[in-house]
């Protein structure tokens, strides 16, 4: 870097080596300061992410701040991108589409709620990511979504419930680096979904006759667990994915019977430790 006619120019080497402690050198010129003609040498350390410049003129300490606005964007091109043993706290949306079911013997349960009414519309996930490679990691993702729960019915009139469910996603990744620019992610894993979705189920009591003689009242609710695979496509801290949970114990029909939900989902990444 030298100063002439009222410029200031900047001369340093394009060999950079990029690492976790990063210095960069650049070397020294003369006549920078046409008042004293003496070489100035000074350097640029950033060692574990803050910067150090050492020079013992005047001029350069004066000019630190506008060397910092220069050479910021190498040190952010520098910075260490390796997922490798980090933690990633993400957020993001979910979509849930009308559920893929066969038709069966409807259970009990069905009596009060619509079971595709129950596991569609949007849903809001936070979760947590560990990376033991590069390219593969461990993640565990918490779901909430405000939705039907149940109906309450009597022998005049019925009442809709709703409230917020909560669903628990465990899950392994991988990244497949196919692409120049972004990756092709996989995901397979385990969710428990409707949790927090219980309800009094109030059911009439017959006599022999068939006359309703009383009822019962009992707690229960719409619980079940499914195995979740995805596939999409991330670049950078943003990922889309689409996938389905695919479950055979639910409670709206009587016996096995298995039940889908795709669903469409977008996160990013909102902290890296």
């Amino acid at each position: 870097m030298y100063r002439e006619s009222g410029f200031v120019h900047f001369h340093f080497s394009t060999r950079f080596f990029f690492s976790k402690n990063l210095r960069i050198a650049i070397p020294s010129t003369k006549n920078l300061c046409p008042s004293t003609q003496e070489e100035h040498p000074w350097v640029l350390r950033i060692l574990n992410d803050k910067f150090y410049i050492a020079s013992s003129q005047p001029y350069f300490q004066m000019k630190k701040p506008l060397i910092f606005l220069f050479l910021l964007p190498l040190y952010l091109v520098a910075q260490n991108n390796s997922r490798e043993k980090n933690f990633f706290l993400n957020l993001g949306a979910e979509f849930r589409i009308t559920p893929i079911h066969k038709s069966g013997d409807q259970a009990v349960a069905t009596n009060f709620i619509n079971p595709d009414l129950q596991n569609s519309g949007p849903v809001l996930n936070i979760g947590l990511d560990y990376f033991f490679t590069q390219n593969f990691s461990v993640g565990f993702k918490n779901s909430v979504r405000y939705d039907l729960i149940t109906t309450h019915i009597d022998e005049t009139s019925s009442e809709t419930e709703r409230g917020l469910m909560f669903g628990y996603h465990f899950g392994f990744n991988y990244h497949f680096q196919i692409f120049k620019k972004g990756d092709l992610l996989v995901n397979a894993g385990l969710s428990l979904l409707n949790r927090k979705s219980e309800y009094a189920r109030t059911e009439p009591i017959f006599n022999e006759e068939g006359d309703v003689v009383g009822s019962k009242t009992s707690m229960d609710n719409y619980n079940f667990s499914a195995n979740k695979i995805s596939v999409g496509y991330g670049k950078g801290k943003s990922k889309i994915m689409m996938g389905i949970y695919i479950s055979r114990n639910t409670k709206y029909f009587e016996g096995k019977a298995t039940f889908m939900v795709p669903f469409i989902s977008y996160s990013i990444d909102i902290a890296k430790f």
